[in-house]
């Protein structure tokens, strides 16, 4: 039973066929959603919230991306939403960075910029990245599910890696020019200030 024919049954809303998607679904979702909040209770809640959506969203779905990909930004995105209401941050650990001497702050900025990242990732490398980082799929399955050989698996792993850094190191030198002018103002008006007084 192809998939793509249930979304296609479940966009004209079919609800047994959007069970089906829901079942072909869910497993990987869970699995992302519990890998990021380490809490089997709310990923639960998470992954309801993912599909209450995609219910409502399915009909957006153009098939232009793989279907879970696609699927994984909405839980991406519902990850960080739930993580900036409760006004904290997911953990950053799905690239390697050496963050042990950053303030509480830089490592919430920057777990906050690697949601965004994961999501600015071209559908090609986000699929391979996802399968590879969260579901800890071996080589032999991600080839199997998106029709690949081993090599370019590989390439595609490395290129999304490569670009994940790319983006969060623009990010902070963002975030570094951000702070230099919340400071400037301060020094340009202890400067200005001293003609005043004579």
């Amino acid at each position: 039973m192809k998939i793509e024919l249930q979304v296609e049954k479940a966009q004209a809303g079919d609800q047994k066929a959007f069970r089906i998607v829901y079942n072909h679904l869910r497993p990987s979702v869970y699995s992302l959603c519990l890998h990021r909040v380490e809490n089997e209770t709310l990923a639960e809640e998470l992954t309801q919230d993912v599909f209450v959506k995609l219910w409502k969203k399915l009909s957006l779905y153009t098939g232009q991306t793989m279907l879970r990909t696609w699927v994984w930004q909405m839980a991406i995105n519902e990850i960080k939403d739930h993580f900036r209401k409760q006004g904290r941050n997911s953990k950053p650990e799905l690239v390697a960075f050496d963050d042990a001497d950053c303030a509480v702050d830089d490592r919430t900025e920057l777990s906050i910029d690697l949601e965004r990242a994961i999501g600015e990732l071209p559908a090609r490398l986000k699929a391979v990245f996802l399968l590879r980082e969260v579901e800890r799929c071996g080589y032999g399955e991600i080839c199997q599910q998106l029709g690949l050989c081993r090599n370019v698996a590989r390439y595609r792993l490395n290129e999304a890696k490569l670009m994940l850094r790319n983006i969060l190191s623009d990010n902070g030198t963002r975030r570094e020019c951000m702070r230099h002018k919340k400071t400037k103002p301060e020094v340009e008006e202890s400067t200005t200030s001293v003609p005043n007084t004579i």
